[in-house]
């Protein structure tokens, strides 16, 4: 009996990233991971534990947080050297990065002005960053306020309260649901692949929702 499933399984629920069952889907365009999405899981159980010590030490509050930016913005400025000398972290610090400013954001909410010009600002200076090569720094501000801007100021557009926040729960399952597509339905047509994914996607990423809510649930 072949174990590669069963290893996959108990690998993966250990946040040890697995990315290939045994002679699963090996026809495919990209047959060298099962599900992709799961690599960020391991980096990201690290930052819970990172905000869960800072928690504790009392450091997340308007008063203490603001001293820790200085170790961000060094880790930020000399990232490339630091890879050069532990090349694991360019895969740890990029969302890394993001976790912080997310932490930014709850502990600071307050203080940060979300303009629809400021969003048409930065959303000008991340495309030109992308052509100017400076992308890797650019974004760790720039997408965090977009992200804001999107969910808090467009708020106007999507009035319904009751509108599920799924994005998290869409990401874990999309990249699963499209190999299992492609491999009912092999095509070579992207649009096919996401037309075909996205229902399936959503009644999963639901079904996730509820039952993570459930079992959080005090």
């Amino acid at each position: 009996m072949d174990s590669s499933p069963y290893l996959y399984l108990i690998k993966n629920s250990l946040l040890i990233t697995t990315h290939k069952i045994i002679g699963l889907w090996t026809n495919h365009i990209y047959s060298l991971s099962t599900n992709g999405s799961l690599w960020t899981l391991p980096v990201e159980f690290l930052c819970y534990i990172f905000c869960f010590i800072a928690y504790k030490i009392k450091i997340i509050n308007k008063k203490n947080f603001k001293y820790t930016f200085i170790l961000f913005l060094g880790c930020l400025l000399f990232q490339k050297i630091l890879y050069m000398y532990f090349p694991t972290l360019e895969s740890v610090l990029p969302l890394f990065f993001l976790f912080y400013m997310g932490m930014i954001t709850y502990i600071y909410f307050d203080k940060i002005p979300l303009k629809n010009r400021y969003a048409c600002i930065l959303f000008l200076i991340t495309i030109i960053s992308l052509f100017l090569n400076i992308f890797l720094y650019v974004k760790i501000i720039t997408i965090p306020y977009l992200c804001l801007w999107l969910s808090f100021e467009c708020k106007k557009v999507f009035t319904k309260e009751n509108i599920l926040k799924l994005s998290y729960e869409i990401y874990l399952w999309g990249f699963l649901i499209q190999q299992i597509i492609y491999e009912l339905v092999p095509s070579n047509n992207p649009y096919l692949n996401f037309s075909l994914s996205i229902i399936p996607t959503l009644i999963m990423a639901y079904i996730l929702n509820k039952i993570t809510n459930k079992l959080t649930r005090k």
